[in-house]
């Protein structure tokens, strides 16, 4: 898949991606709190298991979760990075037709701006380039 086609791929479950980091996050959260009420419980340790074990493979479970919410993040970054680096009217026409895509998005949107449906993809789609282009770039580095 290119480039371009996966971006937009990632801007079309930008806000199922969003959601899922406010999950993981609120999961993090509550796996801490309960280490840290095993940390400071009086559980009795036995043979073989117990609070230690408990602890380690929570310890474990949390650090795994918290670099998949860095993952995530950093995700979300990028696109809001390169989203920034539009014009506002080729930010708009992104952001209806493929974020906060809805029925009729592109007819409303084609009224507002006064271009035919054609000139909204076309705009559309020069504004995913650049935006790859951009990202593109970013992972040179990396």
């Amino acid at each position: 898949m290119g480039r371009i086609e996966e971006l937009k791929r990632e801007l079309l479950g930008l806000e199922k991606t969003k959601a899922l980091l406010k999950l993981k996050q609120e999961r993090l959260a509550e796996l801490r709190d309960r280490l840290g009420h095993a940390a400071t419980s009086s559980v009795e340790q036995r043979a073989g298991g117990g609070a230690a074990d408990y602890i380690s493979s929570g310890v474990a479970a949390a650090d795994e979760l918290a670099r998949e919410i860095a993952g995530l993040q950093r995700r979300i970054n990028k696109i809001h990075i390169a989203l920034d680096f539009l014009d506002e009217e080729e930010r708009k026409i992104v952001e209806q037709s493929f974020i906060r895509r809805r029925s009729g998005s592109i007819k409303t949107l084609s009224a507002e701006l006064h271009k035919d449906r054609s000139s909204i993809f076309r705009c559309a789609n020069r504004a995913v380039a650049r935006m790859a282009d951009l990202l593109g770039e970013n992972q040179d580095g990396e």
